[in-house]
């Protein structure tokens, strides 16, 4: 018995020491898998070490693999994206985390001209929908541009969608922005209004920020840099996605989105939209905003795919568009400013007139362009619009070497934003709103029998201006693999561009009827001409017309890579046409016995000694100054070296000529600019690359100069406007950015820019007559002075605490200084010559924003919140010097004031 007992101990520890031996020659390789952009687990992506040797993710895309000791090459692959590769030495447990790209959008990116780490020559900031998601809270998408070096985002008045964005000094119109690749500055000015892309936020797939001439192809004004917004496209999993979010001054949102999943290996779709209401941190800057979207992808075969998209924002919101000075807003920080506060008290009470006995204690809410009527307040400035964007993209692989990728877009706006006709004066020496409730009861009971016996005259009504657009674009582009080294990229871009700028009554304030400005009542007009200066509710009147804009442009890049080199030289060239036709244009009628009458508009009749005179709508000859075409051209390259597996240089160099932009060649008198002249633009660019497993950062320094940037005109004795030629400016600068992980739950992100944007010219421009006589001098010296508008330095952190699975805590600091309120060069004239603008005090603002996520089966829940300003700083941050005649100090400056503590918490289930 005993025996028996020996042996099986025996044999039972022979057994576990086998197992032993065995388990030692294995090792454990486990890791994750997640969407590269978004962040989200990818559900049943395959991880192979070698044939039939492999696992799927699970729920959480986690995945775990046994092993034998020794050498691997791991897959991991999913459908839809691409394909990641490593080399493993595996004689010990590993764990790696796995990022995959998607691929779906390859047709979209090739619009986008995404810009690769180690490889793109330019310097950029990425984006992802996570951070978006995390960070942004209720503020407009433009704002997130603040997490990337070198910009400068404000919300202006506080209304929704009415922020702006600089980049290293260069305002949105002279940075290009672009969604899915195709631009949506407006033509016109190269303005963009963010309030026509609300929507975005909820539908950004990543966005990208290239700071200076970037990586486009396109012939676009990308002087400050450029922002691509690339949107959700087909993913490899149905997914639906369910968002409700509250916030201060009721601040409401409602997102519904659904992706199909890729069908039958072949199509898809994906739906999106959102209801947004709120009152607005500001008095009278309410919103109410809807968006939606939808793109179909196809793809018949493997050398195709067809898709087609829309997305839009219609939407209205209150605006507060009036800076006021300093003192209106807060009396505290007039005086720690030295400003005189009795005096500029003084000042306002006879000219401006806010307010009287109460000023200075305004809330910083407080908003100017309001009224008091029928016992409320109510704004005079509304904007409502709607600008849907339609495509339709196809991309085509030709041949393993050859794929050509094509889009044809069209954008039809419509809507304008309101105002006062005239302009009011009287305030309410109480609130300091304007004295609205007066012109009413005046309008509604003022008969005057010139016009009707029985209806009531307007005086005073709230007009609107509205701005409608058709556009029509073709981006076509083609790539070639000409061998190992040399890819070709070509193509075409063609755009039409006709705003249609009308002014209509939008509200008689108590009145029947409005006449408009300049009409006088004469009898020997004829009775359809005195009805057409008779206005009702919707009627036009006071402008009627028209801009056109046609732009053919041709671009091509070469790009090179070899080992450790990449390399692109870029040429671009565009002629761009200008036309502006005015349907309201008058002019005196002068008859034979220089007897002449009211000026008249075209298809009036007018009736003089027995004959009937008519200006004829049709002839337009008088309407339209004709077509005006400029050139254009870009010729930019760059080349990246990398050292290493980790340090990476880079240099890139550019020259621009830019047309004028439309506002700048027509006035709206109808009359073309005289002596308007292209911009021209130097730029030089120096980067550094360091790239570990936990750390990350690039510095990299610039100088661009701006030669001929437009100022205001002149205009001489007989009516003629002259463009003011030969305003120059430097912007040299240094960057850094860069993040580090020292252990999984914790990301350090941190960043900063120093700008140094100076004008370089000064002296007596002439103005020159086309007969050669001279129409104007302007003496002036701005050389030195550093430019407006935008802070020259910034620095900024945040740190992702991650303590336990599912849950962040992120805080961010920004600081911005050396801003110098907005100014023309041309008002540094006399006593100003040489004159910094004011300094606007430097502030810091602290945001802070968290989460959790949990799971239940397959459904994510989402719990998140998102304060920014904690501390309720009190800042200035938009500034405006008040011409030659301020002082250009606190006291003639005009401000907003920042949005103050602001908070949003929302939940979001995905399943």
């Amino acid at each position: 018995m005993i025996k028996k007992t020996s042996l099986l101990f025996v044999f039972i520890c022979f057994t576990f020491l086998l197992k032993a031996q065995q388990d030692s020659s294995k090792v454990v390789l486990s890791g994750s898998i997640k969407d590269s952009e978004t962040g989200e687990a990818l559900i049943g992506a395959t991880v192979l070490a070698k044939v039939g040797v492999g696992v799927v993710a699970d729920l959480e895309g986690n995945f775990v693999l046994n092993l034998p000791k020794g050498y691997y090459i791991i897959e991991v692959s999913m459908l839809g994206y691409g394909k990641f590769t490593q080399k493993l030495k595996l004689y010990s447990n590993k764990k790696i985390d796995v990022k995959l790209e998607s691929t779906m959008l390859d047709e979209i990116e090739v619009f986008a001209d995404v810009a690769q780490i180690r490889e793109t020559p330019v310097a950029f900031s990425s984006i992802s929908a996570a951070k978006i998601q995390e960070e942004l809270g209720s503020r407009d998408i433009s704002m997130i541009a603040n997490t990337t070096p070198g910009a400068y985002a404000t919300s202006q008045g506080g209304g929704a969608g009415d922020s702006r964005v600089n980049i290293r000094g260069f305002d949105q119109r002279n940075i290009a922005v672009m969604v899915d690749g195709i631009p949506v500055n407006d033509m016109e000015n190269g303005q963009v209004y963010w309030s026509n892309w609300d929507g975005l936020k909820d539908i950004t797939k990543s966005a990208q920020i290239q700071r200076g001439l970037g990586a486009s192809k396109l012939a676009v004004v990308s002087i400050g840099g450029t922002m691509n917004f690339i949107t959700n496209g087909i993913e490899s999993k149905q997914q639906m996605i369910v968002k409700k979010e509250w916030g201060n001054n009721r601040h409401n949102v409602m997102a519904l989105s659904y992706n199909s999943g890729i069908i039958n290996n072949k199509w898809g779709f994906t739906l999106a939209g959102t209801y947004k209401t709120g009152d607005g941190w500001a008095e009278g800057t309410f919103t109410n905003a809807y968006s939606y979207f939808f793109k179909v992808q196809y793809m018949p075969n493997p050398r195709h795919i067809i898709s087609i998209g829309a997305n839009g924002a219609p939407q209205s919101h209150g605006q507060r568009s009036t800076k006021v000075p300093i003192s209106v807003y807060s009396k505290d920080m007039a005086k720690n400013l030295g400003i005189n506060y009795d005096s500029v008290v003084d000042k306002i009470r006879t000219t401006t007139r806010y307010t009287t006995q109460t000023q200075g204690d305004r809330d910083l809410r407080w908003n100017s362009d309001q009224g008091l009527l029928n016992g409320g307040v109510v704004g005079d400035k509304i904007n409502y619009y709607h600008k849907p964007l339609i495509n339709i993209n196809h991309f085509w692989k030709i041949s393993e070497r050859t794929n050509l990728s094509t889009v044809v877009y069209a954008s039809f706006g419509n809507g304008g934003g309101t105002g006062y006709n005239p302009t009011f004066s009287g305030r309410d020496t109480l609130t300091g709103y304007y004295l609205v409730q007066t012109k009413y009861d005046a309008n509604s009971t003022f008969l005057d029998a010139n016009y009707h016996p029985t209806e009531n005259k307007s005086t005073t009504i709230l007009r609107s201006s509205n701005n409608n657009h058709r556009w029509f674009g073709l981006l076509s582009t083609a790539t070639s693999k000409l061998n190992k080294l040399f890819t070709l990229t070509y193509g075409l871009d063609l755009r039409y561009f006709k705003g249609i700028h009308t002014q209509t009554v939008y509200n008689l304030l108590g009145g029947d009827y409005f006449v408009e400005s300049g009409f006088n009542k004469n009898p020997n007009l004829n009775p359809n001409v005195y009805s057409n200066y008779i206005k009702k509710k919707g009627d036009i009147y006071g402008s009627n017309w028209e801009a056109i804009n046609k732009w053919a442009g041709l671009f091509g890049q070469i790009e090179f890579k070899k080992d450790k080199w990449s390399a692109f030289l870029t040429v671009t060239g565009s002629y761009s046409g200008y036309n502006r036709v005015d349907y309201y244009k008058r002019k005196n009628l002068v008859l034979s016995d220089t007897t002449y009458y009211n000026a008249i508009g075209y298809g009036d009749t007018i009736v003089h000694n027995g004959t009937t005179y008519t200006r004829d709508s049709k002839e337009l000859k008088d309407a339209s100054p004709g077509w005006k075409w400029q050139l254009g051209y870009t010729l930019k390259g760059g080349a990246n070296y990398n050292i290493n597996d980790h340090h990476n240089v880079f240099v890139n160099v550019g020259w621009m000529q830019i047309p004028q932009k439309f506002a700048n060649v027509f006035t709206f008198a109808n009359e073309v600019v005289k002596d308007f002249r292209p911009n021209f633009i130097k730029s030089y660019e120096l980067g550094y690359g360091l790239k570990y497993n936990k750390f990350h950062s690039t510095i990299n320094a610039y100088y661009t100069t701006w030669d001929n940037q437009p100022q205001r005109t002149v205009t001489d004795l007989d009516g003629n406007v002259y463009n003011i030629n030969g305003i120059n400016v430097a912007y040299k600068g240094v960057e850094f950015e860069g993040a580090y992980k020292p252990i999984k739950q914790i990301e350090l992100e941190g960043l900063f820019s120093i700008g140094d944007w100076k004008y370089v010219s000064g002296g007596i421009i002439s103005i020159v007559s086309e007969d050669g006589a001279l129409v104007d001098e302007i003496n002036y010296d701005a050389n030195g002075v550093h430019v407006g508008d935008a802070a020259q330095t910034q620095i900024g952190g945040a740190v992702r605490f991650m303590p336990i699975k599912g849950l962040y805590i992120k805080p961010r600091f920004t600081y911005f200084d050396r801003y110098y309120a907005n100014f023309l060069a041309t008002d540094l004239q006399d006593n100003n010559k040489g004159k910094e603008s004011w300094k606007v005090p430097g502030y810091g603002l602290f945001d802070l924003n968290a989460g959790y996520e949990m799971s239940f089966g397959v459904f994510r829940l989402n719990i998140y919140g998102t304060v920014n300003n904690v501390l309720n700083t009190l800042y200035i941050s938009d500034a405006q010097n008040n011409g030659a005649a301020g002082n250009f100090d606190a006291t003639s400056a005009t401000v907003f004031f920042g949005v103050g503590r602001t908070f949003v918490i929302g939940t979001k289930l995905t399943f």
